[in-house]
């Protein structure tokens, strides 16, 4: 093993340079991380020592990774020189400290990406610099948000209701009054509630409900949750869209790659019109939302590849 060690750590420190991920700074625990990552992914290949070097060579001319795969998505497999699969594979399960955040490992797919293309970075923030714009990568889960607080958001929402005419629910576990009609557990309630009032009245009061969460609300997204009567669904996905504009607006929205296992990876960037798409196509599902209307944090949504 030492043997092993003593062929292999030089070629890599020389590569991990050459490919801009290892710098002058860092320390010697850095960067025993990072060959001991990267040997474990060669003795995981199975790679002879020179089918190693000849992927390190392919890698340094940029021969390996191609690159579209940023824009595509899909099998990221498709984009990598099938020669290099069984280094490539092992290095995708890696999660080294050596490029992850302080105290904490890299995700899955990153030390891959980082060392096989030359065209590919590690970005000041983010996971990724491609061609200059910084990429984020996620394993199954990513959440969007807005700057309204959920104790903010309860109290405007409860007085909006109450000059409705309408019955704010009592919130699950707790004492007090919410109008919390994205939750499932009080579809009932609000279902029978805005049956109350005209149908003018559904979609003003929905319009400003959603005005509250977002300025980019249209009284077309509350004619939309209403038609045929109270859609939740409807609501729950109108709630989500407006969140990634509103993030996306300001400028909080990194391209986000889905990577899950690999094999049908989904690229999320800034196009609202895309990522409208993706929700309505059950491509990104929806998780658990992020609504503490006792509480000062933001509200916020989970979303998942499917």
């Amino acid at each position: 093993m030492e043997e092993l060690f003593a062929i292999l750590e030089p070629k890599i420190i020389e590569h991990a340079t050459k490919m801009g991920i290892i710098n002058r700074h860092w320390e010697q625990k850095k960067l025993n991380s990072l060959v001991d990552a990267v040997i474990s992914a060669v003795i995981r290949s199975k790679m002879t020592i020179s089918e190693f070097e000849d992927c390190l060579e392919k890698a340094s001319n940029g021969d390996v990774i191609d690159i579209d795969f940023f824009n595509n998505g899909g099998n990221v497999w498709k984009y990598v020189d099938s020669t290099a699969h069984p280094l490539a594979k092992a290095l995708w399960s890696q999660r080294s400290t050596a490029i992850g955040t302080p105290n904490a490992a890299s995700g899955e797919g990153e030390l891959m990406f980082l060392f096989l293309s030359p065209e590919i970075l590690m970005p000041s923030s983010g996971d990724l610099l491609v061609r200059g714009k910084e990429i984020e990568l996620k394993g199954n889960q990513a959440r969007v948000q807005v700057n309204v607080r959920g104790k903010d958001f309860c109290t405007d929402t409860v007085a909006l209701a109450k000059r409705y005419g309408l019955t704010p629910n009592t919130p699950n576990g707790r004492k007090g009054e919410a109008a919390e009609l994205e939750k499932v557990s009080h579809k009932e309630h609000w279902t029978k509630q805005l049956a109350s009032i005209s149908d003018k009245l559904q979609r003003e009061f929905l319009y400003e409900w959603l005005k509250l969460i977002s300025p980019l609300a249209t009284n077309g997204d509350a004619k939309l949750v209403l038609k045929g009567g109270f859609n939740l669904d409807t609501l729950q996905r109108t709630i989500v869209k407006l969140l990634f504009a509103e993030m996306v607006n300001s400028g909080n929205w990194s391209k986000i790659v889905f990577l899950g296992d690999g094999s049908s990876s989904i690229i999320c960037d800034t196009n609202t019109a895309h990522f409208n798409e993706l929700i309505d196509k059950n491509k990104i599902t929806l998780g658990n939302d992020y609504f503490r209307t006792n509480r000062y944090e933001v509200l916020a949504w989970y979303i998942e590849p499917n």
